[in-house]
């Protein structure tokens, strides 16, 4: 199970370990973010 982080207001950026990171886009569909975002396990 992932890791659930605090999201910024716009839901652009995730915050991890004091830094910022960014999500992918919002207007991506499921299948088209599984595509493109690699799975670190």
């Amino acid at each position: 199970m992932a890791k659930q982080y605090p999201h910024t207001p716009d839901g652009r950026y995730f915050v991890a370990k004091n830094r910022l990171w960014r999500c992918t886009a919002p207007r991506l569909g499921e299948d088209e973010k599984r595509t493109h975002t690699p799975l670190f396990r």
